[in-house]
């Protein structure tokens, strides 16, 4: 919640497209929407946090000014990258360093996009706690909707679920 206040985002949902002046202005963050061939096509969106850069292919910019769940989800996905500062990768390679579920740079990115896309206090307040009502209610795909709502019953975080 104080990243949506930081951010000067309400309690609802919102459109990512307006933030990219703020981000500009106010934190420094280079959003670049880059022309497609300048990104692998596997590429939804890139980040460079020491330099406070995000790049976005035109599809994918695209994709969010249309109000796209998946392309929402991975541009706040990015700036969770950017505001955590994951300059060094801690996804799960073998062997390679043992670390727990939450020291993972991907999940934390991931959790970051979830919490601020579909913050607890909203979902308790409103009593969201179906998947659909989650969903259409924050703009996000029923897939998100569904693994938050698991993540939060599996913490205990649901009050007053029906």
């Amino acid at each position: 919640m104080q990243a949506r206040h930081t951010l000067g985002l309400g309690p609802d949902r919102f459109q990512v497209a307006p933030l990219l002046d703020l981000l500009t202005v106010n934190f420094g963050i280079d959003v670049d929407i880059v022309e497609d061939h300048e990104m692998s096509a596997h590429i939804e969106a890139e980040c460079f946090p020491s330099q406070l850069i995000m790049r976005i292919p035109e599809r994918t910019w695209e994709l969010i000014e249309q109000g796209d769940s998946r392309a929402r989800f991975t541009f706040m996905h990015e700036l969770g990258h950017l505001i955590l500062q994951h300059d060094l990768s801690l996804h799960r390679e073998s062997g390679r360093y043992e670390h727990k579920c939450y020291e993972d740079s991907e999940w934390q990115a991931d959790q970051f996009a979830a919490e601020i896309l579909m913050p607890v206090s909203v979902i308790n307040n409103r009593k969201l706690f179906d998947a659909y009502d989650l969903a259409e209610f924050f703009d996000v795909s029923l897939q998100a909707a569904s693994i938050r709502l698991q993540q939060l019953t599996k913490r205990n975080e649901l009050q007053g679920e029906k």
